[in-house]
C-alpha cells in the first residue's frame, strides 16, 4: 500500500513539474515597426524561428491591405483567387498551430507583386 502511495505522489510531482514549465509562445508583429505595408521589409524573417504555438500579428490600416494565406504555387504566382484563409480587420492574429511552411500575401491589386508576401517555416 505504501509503495502505491509513493508511486502516486511521484506521478503527481512529475505532472506538476510539467505543468509549471512556462509557455514560450512568441507573438510576432509582422514587419515590426513598419507593420504589414508596402514597405514591409523582405528580410523580416531573418534570424527568427517560428514555432508551433507562436502567433503572427498583421497590423495595417483597414481597407489599405488584406492578409491571405495561400498555397505555395499561388504564393509564387501571386494568385489570390483560392485562399486557404483570409483576414481584413487591420489587426489580424494568426496562430501557428502546426509545423510546416505557410505562405501569406496581400490581395489588393499589385501588392503581392510589389513584395507584400511572407513565407515562414514553422517548427514543431
Amino acid at each position: 500500500m505504501a509503495s502505491r502511495q509513493v508511486l502516486l505522489l511521484a506521478a503527481a510531482a512529475i505532472t506538476v513539474a510539467f505543468l509549471s514549465v512556462p509557455a514560450s509562445a512568441v507573438v510576432y508583429m509582422v514587419g515590426d515597426e513598419a507593420g504589414w505595408t508596402l514597405d514591409y521589409p523582405a528580410t523580416w524573417t531573418d534570424g527568427k524561428t517560428f514555432r508551433v504555438g507562436d502567433t503572427l500579428m498583421f497590423m495595417y490600416p483597414v481597407g489599405s491591405h488584406t492578409v491571405l494565406e495561400v498555397r505555395a504555387d499561388d504564393y509564387k504566382a501571386c494568385n489570390v483567387g483560392h485562399p486557404i484563409n483570409s483576414w481584413s480587420s487591420g489587426s489580424d492574429s494568426v496562430m501557428l498551430d502546426k509545423a510546416g511552411s505557410r505562405w501569406f500575401v496581400c490581395s489588393l491589386p499589385d501588392h503581392c507583386g510589389l513584395g507584400m508576401q511572407l513565407t515562414i517555416n514553422v517548427v514543431g
